[in-house]
């Protein structure tokens, strides 16, 4: 993160608050996660009479009993991450934290919604003295949980959120995996990925280089998507830029990759999530 021009404050400012309107259109779709489902059944043969029929005992049927049958949406645990590496500056991260922002708000309007939002890269640690070359750690933050933080905490912080460094990808999903895999225990558990490029991670302290990229980095992104599956949470990676790079992030998620040409498509991770939390 760094310092914004007064132009660019205002303007990311506006980009979240309309975020937070859209939200606030998305709870009220949502509504009906709120509310619950009762159906009375009638005429069965045990239950709880129901004093509507009793005369017609006198008609011989002794079919006088009914049941009612309560039934509520089961509670939800989302989890979404944002890749903050570089690439996913400009126009792409100012969709991705917008759709934060919107997902955040609806959140705090549905009563069996639990959204935790995090955003992951590095940082450099170290310098080029004596022949040391800069110290790429990975990180990963938490800046939205909708059981402790209000509207006015996405106001505050989200605009002053930037794209930077690189992408820890799978390396990251070690410091989410403990926390997402207990909440899928006694919820309907989604793990939702927005990237824009396949796994890439450096780290070179002296003589000592680690390089995470290539097919072993994507094989390892694969398999923690495989330990999330594993323990009952839904993956979904939404994957932001061209078809030919698409290829390598499909490699890492296969068909829990969804491409999207541009990020004027964010709305479509909206409506998916959507159908996903109404469905019965």
């Amino acid at each position: 993160m760094y310092g914004l021009s007064s132009w660019a404050s205002d303007y990311k400012k506006n980009q979240i608050e309309e975020g937070i309107n859209r939200g606030k259109l998305l709870a009220k779709k949502l509504q009906l996660r709120n509310e619950e489902r009762v159906l009375k059944t009638s005429r069965l043969d045990s239950g709880k009479i129901d004093k509507r029929l009793l005369h017609e005992i006198g008609f011989d049927n002794y079919d006088i009993f009914s049941k009612i049958n309560i039934n509520s949406y089961k509670p939800s645990f989302i989890h979404i991450s944002l890749d903050q590496s570089g690439s996913m500056g400009y126009s792409l991260w100012d969709s991705a934290i917008q759709f934060a922002a919107m997902f955040a708000t609806a959140s705090k309007y549905i009563n069996n919604v639990h959204l935790v939002i995090t955003m992951r890269s590095t940082f450099n640690s170290g310098g080029h003295s004596r022949g040391t070359r800069y110290q790429h750690l990975p990180y990963l933050i938490t800046i939205f949980d909708s059981k402790k933080h209000n509207l006015n905490h996405i106001r505050k912080y989200f605009p002053q959120f930037t794209a930077n460094q690189l992408t820890p990808e799978g390396l990251a999903f070690d410091g989410i995996m403990k926390e997402t895999l207990q909440m899928a225990q006694n919820t309907d558990a989604y793990f939702i990925n927005i990237c824009d490029g396949s796994p890439y991670f450096e780290y070179s302290s002296g003589g000592d280089q680690f390089h995470y990229t290539g097919p072993e980095a994507r094989k390892h992104s694969n398999q923690q998507m495989k330990r999330m599956e594993a323990g009952g949470v839904k993956f979904i990676t939404y994957f932001i830029g061209s078809r030919y790079d698409f290829e390598t992030v499909r490699e890492c998620y296969g068909d829990r990759a969804v491409h999207l040409e541009s990020a004027k498509e964010s709305g479509v991770i909206a409506k998916t999530m959507n159908k996903k939390l109404l469905a019965v």
